[in-house]
């Protein structure tokens, strides 16, 4: 990843709720299942990817 696309995606993730940048970071960065963030941060399933889900709408939309 270049140096602008990661000045990019640190915008868009500080743009982010605390909770969804918890969720994102989770994810992609621990690796860990949307069963497992939701047990973390006593969530459901469901909503850990729907906020997912939000994030990549975002991230497409600010790419784009």
């Amino acid at each position: 990843m270049d140096v602008q696309a990661t000045a990019h995606l640190k915008e868009i993730l500080t743009r982010l709720e605390r909770s969804h940048r918890y969720v994102v970071l989770m994810y992609y960065v621990d690796e860990l299942s949307a069963e497992e963030i939701g047990l973390v941060l006593d969530l459901p399933v469901h909503r850990v990817s729907e906020v997912l889900g939000l994030f990549r709408v975002k991230l497409a939309s600010m790419t784009a």
